[in-house]
């Protein structure tokens, strides 16, 4: 400051400095004017809350069993090896899951959807199974993953005022046989579906009759859904019941051109880290 003459030196916006002069009374009134364009400090459990969301989104970049810290499980290490060693790593989710009873299928179709979701690679998820299994699903991934789904019934779809009642729900449970009614299957297939896990899925099954396949009306409700679904998960601990036939339409639903033929090479089979099984 010289007498009432301010002399400042300035940074310009490309890196380099000059120098100006300006009377006292307009540098004070300069200054006045940048105070008021502060911004106050932001609420500091705010900003934690911010920076701790940003890191919960990506978090699974860097803790590969993300999904099993966020859930009541502990998960045995088959559980863990199908989940995140065979099925994640996968570009195309398209699996059936075959494990003995009480091997916790349930729970490793709950921490796939789950580390799905957590990557925001799916939104409407449809679980079908059979009746008595649907509270059982509800209950277990609520008390789980802490995820909520709704039980779709004919109630719930008879007292629907109007639109869509799957596209209501972006997570449904529904009981596969009532699924497969004619008045219900048009409006499932309708909603785009990100994930769709059917439980018991040995129950859709088709027979060859020379060049006809014979449909049952599950194994139609499955078909249709696995050509308007990407991710697809069949659940069962009876995958073959001892007619290949059967068996090779069943692997048709995750991808009928890779199961074209009724014979599986059994070289595939022996592969140490073969992709297909």
């Amino acid at each position: 400051m010289i007498d009432n003459t301010v002399l400042l030196q300035v940074k310009k916006e490309e890196g380099d400095r000059a120098e100006a002069m300006l009377d006292l009374a307009t540098a004070l009134e300069l200054e006045a004017q940048e105070e008021a364009h502060n911004q106050p400090l932001v609420n500091a459990k705010r900003f934690f809350l911010f920076i701790e969301s940003a890191r919960i989104k990506t978090a699974y970049d860097f803790y590969p069993h993300f999904a099993v810290s966020l859930s009541g499980v502990k998960p045995l290490p088959h559980q863990l090896e199908a989940v995140y060693q065979r099925i994640l790593p996968q570009t195309r989710l398209r699996f059936l899951l075959a494990d003995d009873p009480g091997a916790g299928k349930t729970i490793m179709g709950g921490l796939l959807l789950k580390e799905l979701k957590l990557r925001h690679a799916v939104e409407r998820i449809l679980i079908l199974t059979p009746a008595p299994l649907t509270i059982q699903w509800q209950d277990e991934l609520k008390s789980k993953f802490s995820e909520t789904f709704e039980i779709i019934n004919s109630y719930l779809v008879k007292n629907q005022l109007g639109g869509n009642p799957w596209e209501r729900f972006r997570q449904c449970i529904a009981s596969i046989d009532f699924a497969k009614r004619d008045d219900v299957l048009p409006s499932i297939l309708q909603v785009d579906w990100d994930l769709v896990i059917i439980d018991e899925a040995h129950k859709c099954f088709a027979r060859s009759q020379g060049d006809e396949l014979r449909r049952t009306g599950r194994y139609r409700l499955a078909e249709e859904l696995s050509k308007i679904t990407e991710r697809i998960l069949l659940l069962t601990a009876t995958p073959h019941q001892g007619d290949a036939d059967q068996f090779h339409n069943f692997l048709r639903l995750l991808d009928e051109d890779q199961f074209i033929s009724n014979q599986v090479n059994p070289r595939i089979l022996q592969l140490d880290e073969s992709p297909w099984f």
